[in-house]
């Protein structure tokens, strides 16, 4: 038994189904987009980070120093 296939039928799905993926293609894109400008932040947030840690670490052996020769200090 041979079934009758409508080609308007077949044709109104592949045409709804190229419109999803036009839409997901976009979708993509912004996704893309968006990851793009996240990992931005993340690399800036990041050095900022590092810059303060530096610091940080800066402060704190002029710290001990400070600790280690009390004559540094200025005994007003």
């Amino acid at each position: 038994m041979m079934v009758d296939v409508d080609g308007t039928l077949i044709m109104n799905i592949l045409q709804r189904m190229q419109a999803d993926m036009a839409d997901l293609k976009q979708d993509m894109r912004e996704v893309k987009l968006r990851m793009t400008i996240l990992e931005g932040h993340h690399a800036s947030v990041m050095a900022s980070l590092h810059l303060l840690q530096e610091q940080n670490d800066r402060s704190r052996e002029d710290m001990r120093q400070v600790k280690r020769r009390p004559e540094l200090v200025d005994a007003d």
